[in-house]
């Protein structure tokens, strides 16, 4: 039987291991403790028949180091890596990060005291975050912001986040949810944990 790894160098898209060291650090030590750690721990587990096979691998061209000295892959249940668990770890990553530019947005291009422009406010968080345009582009982040706010500079924003019907996604029966089902529930519950306020403090206010 061979040896299982004790360190993972887990493929991730570029713009997403930028996102992962600012939040994690370069090298990470796997953990239960935090949403990254989490729904990484649920993807290394062994999938059920619901997982079904994904795409997507293509654009990792990046790695991030995850050290699992905590959780030794036998021990745990743990498999090695696979394209469902890469995909859907990229993915996870990219809500995070598209949420919080959402946030971002909202809090710099919608106050009346701030007179910044959508543009300008993408391009700052591109910066806070060194994105370049090989690793995604501002066009891309700009329609995604485009499709999923209703920004209105420099006006009060009138948009309720309407609260779930459903008070814990994760508190539904795990026997009849497909595996499918239980990675999204997931996906929102740890999506809706509260960001760091320091990731919404512009650069320039920083010491």
């Amino acid at each position: 039987m061979s040896e299982l790894p004790s360190e993972l160098a887990f493929p991730v898209r570029p713009y997403v291991r930028k996102y992962l060291v600012r939040h994690l650090g370069e090298h990470y030590v796997l953990s239960r403790a935090d949403r990254f750690g989490l729904f990484l721990f649920h993807l290394l587990r062994k999938q059920g028949r619901g997982a079904k096979k994904t795409g997507g691998k293509e654009k990792c061209s990046a790695t991030f180091a995850i050290d699992l000295r905590n959780f030794p892959f036998r021990q745990y249940g743990l498999e090695e890596l696979t394209s469902y668990s890469i995909f859907h770890f990229n993915e996870f990553v990219d809500e995070l990060l598209k949420g919080e530019l959402y946030m971002w947005v909202r809090a710099h291009a919608t106050a009346a005291r701030h007179r910044t422009t959508v543009k300008d406010a993408i391009v700052d968080f591109m910066v806070l975050y060194d994105l370049r345009e090989e690793d995604i582009s501002f066009e891309t982040l700009r329609k995604s912001v485009q499709r999923n706010t209703d920004v209105r500079p420099r006006k009060r924003d009138k948009s309720v986040v309407k609260p779930s019907q459903k008070s814990d996604p994760l508190s539904q029966k795990s026997g009849v949810m497909s595996q499918t089902q239980q990675l999204q529930a997931l996906r929102q519950h740890l999506k809706g944990l509260p960001l760091p306020l320091f990731d919404l403090i512009p650069p320039s206010a920083r010491a």
